[in-house]
C-alpha cells in the first residue's frame, strides 16, 4: 500500500513539474500594429514553420510558435482572425506588455507560422 501511495505521489509531482516548466503567457487585447497585420497577410510571407494540424486558438498555437522561436514568447493576442505571439514588446508604466514589436503569427485555422516585425 505504501509503495502504491509513493508511486502515485511521484507521478503527481512529475506531472505538476512538467506543466510548470512552461511559463504562462499573458493575452493582450489590441496590441498589434496595423503594419504587422499587413506584413503577415501580404505575399510573400516569411514562413518559418508549419503545424501538423490547423490551429483553432491562441493556446493551441503557442507550443508550435515556441518550437519555431529562439526567443521566449512574452505575450499573445488575437486580431482579425490571426493569432499573434510577441517576442519583443513595448511595455506600459507598470512593466506589462502593451504593444507588440516583433514575433510570430498564425492565421486562425491555418498551419503556417509566420515571422514578422515592425522594425
Amino acid at each position: 500500500m505504501r509503495f502504491l501511495f509513493a508511486l502515485v505521489l511521484l507521478t503527481l509531482f512529475a506531472v505538476v513539474s512538467q506543466g510548470s516548466s512552461e511559463r504562462a503567457v499573458p493575452v493582450i487585447k489590441d496590441a498589434v500594429d496595423p503594419l504587422a497585420f499587413r506584413q503577415v497577410t501580404s505575399a510573400p510571407s516569411n514562413v518559418v514553420g508549419v503545424t501538423p494540424a490547423p490551429v483553432p486558438s491562441l493556446e493551441r498555437g503557442l507550443p508550435f510558435v515556441r518550437k519555431a522561436s529562439r526567443q521566449p514568447i512574452l505575450a499573445m493576442s488575437e486580431s482579425r482572425g490571426w493569432f499573434f505571439y510577441a517576442t519583443a514588446v513595448a511595455r506600459d508604466g507598470h512593466g506589462r506588455p502593451e504593444f507588440f514589436i516583433e514575433g510570430y503569427a498564425i492565421p486562425r485555422g491555418g498551419r503556417q507560422v509566420i515571422s514578422w516585425g515592425v522594425w
